[in-house]
């Protein structure tokens, strides 16, 4: 290693361990605790849309500010939106079924927040390699997937046991802890030259700088729209097929594991194949994911149907920033990852927003079908960008 260069892909996989393992408790259980206080299914919908769609509106004003040359360090910016989330965890857990009027909105701002900090956390560890550091995103990502795999499981081995007081009781002790770990992340301040380029940056032409960008990100919503049907109504979709809480933790599990491979392996896959390539495979394999979903009959056909996410969220998730990485200037990599993510926000937006109510009025098979209609149409559309850019 290089004088100087410092090796930081064991503190920064701590970084992404414990931010995946919160987006496990909040968002992989949001049906389960709003179950339990009382809404129904288009209700839990609306909820998780309104957090998407204000997320979605603070992601790239968030990244627009991370940009500025006079901006704060990434590190002490994700640390203050942490430091407001556990003011919001903390009055989760006073207020544990009180009424949902009070409970809603307060569990609403975590999941905003919690969607605000996704492309900040990725752009740490995108600016510890360009500042001159050493790090292995993709394994450090991979060890995200591992942790929530681990913490999924055990919530779902726990909750029916506990009751859901564990889950705004978790959220508060592992924000703490991710709290701890991004204040004492040695991130090196930017040089002067970036901030140079960064003058230069006007976020109102962003998207005109990258015209194939536009339509890779019409082709992402797609497949996260069906990405989020999937992580909002998981719950219900394993009730469809017999199962319960457990069975839903162990399907969560299931596919995180099925992530490793790829995310483990990703340095030496990139090697043969470019981004482009393996973004329009995530494609393919999102659609295989959601067919797969609706024509498994029981949990155990259900279980092997998570192996489709070695390919669609597995290898979306290292190899879109990777794209980003190398396809934009340096000082357009925080917007295009916020961009990447207000994507997918969008599709939890639309998927929260149409499956909670197909969910009401024609059960899991037709929720479905609105996820392998949009995952098919956001795979033809990705791939076709792709190629053309």
């Amino acid at each position: 290693m290089e004088a100087g260069k410092r090796e930081l892909t064991g503190r920064y996989s701590l970084i992404q361990g414990f931010y995946w393992m919160n987006y496990s408790v909040l968002s992989g259980f949001v049906s389960v605790y709003m179950l339990d206080h009382g809404l129904n299914n288009a209700q839990i919908g609306a909820m998780i849309a309104v957090a998407g769609a204000a997320a979605a509106l603070l992601q790239p004003v968030t990244a627009a500010y991370a940009d500025r040359r006079d901006a704060p360090p990434l590190t002490r910016i994700l640390g203050a939106l942490l430091a407001v989330f556990l003011v919001f965890a903390a009055a989760l857990n006073l207020l544990y079924h009180r009424s949902a009027l009070m409970v809603v909105p307060v569990y609403c701002a975590c999941l905003m927040l919690l969607q605000v900090m996704t492309p900040l956390v990725h752009s740490v560890g995108m600016e510890t390699l360009n500042r001159g550091d050493a790090l292995r995103f993709s394994f450090a990502r991979g060890m995200g997937s591992l942790l929530y795999a681990v913490v999924t499981y055990l919530m779902g081995w726990l909750l029916p046991r506990t009751g859901t007081r564990l889950i705004p009781a978790a959220m508060f002790a592992l924000y703490a802890a991710l709290l701890a770990l991004v204040c004492t992340y040695p991130l090196r301040p930017r040089p002067q030259d970036y901030a140079s380029s960064a003058r230069k940056g006007d976020g109102a032409r962003f998207l005109a700088r990258y015209p194939s960008y536009r339509w890779v990100l019409v082709g992402v919503a797609g497949l996260f729209l069906s990405h989020g049907i999937f992580n909002s109504f998981c719950y219900q979709i394993v009730l469809s097929k017999g199962g319960g809480e457990q069975e839903m933790g162990t399907a969560l599990a299931l596919a995180c594991v099925f992530e490793l491979p790829v995310m483990f392996g990703f340095d030496r896959l990139k090697r043969y194949f470019s981004p482009r390539t393996m973004m329009g495979v995530t494609g393919i394999f999102f659609f295989l994911k959601a067919v797969g979903t609706y024509i498994s009959p029981n949990i155990p056909l259900f279980y092997v149907t998570q192996v489709f996410q070695i390919c669609a969220w597995g290898l979306i998730a290292v190899c879109s920033v990777e794209y980003v990485n190398q396809e934009m200037r340096p000082e357009d990599v925080v917007k295009g990852q916020a961009w990447f993510t207000t994507m997918n926000t969008l599709g939890v937006i639309l998927g929260s927003l149409l499956g909670g109510v197909l969910l009401d009025n024609f059960g899991v098979p037709g929720m479905i079908a609105l996820s392998i209609a949009a995952s098919a149409a956001g795979a033809v559309v990705l791939i076709l960008a792709l190629r053309k850019g």
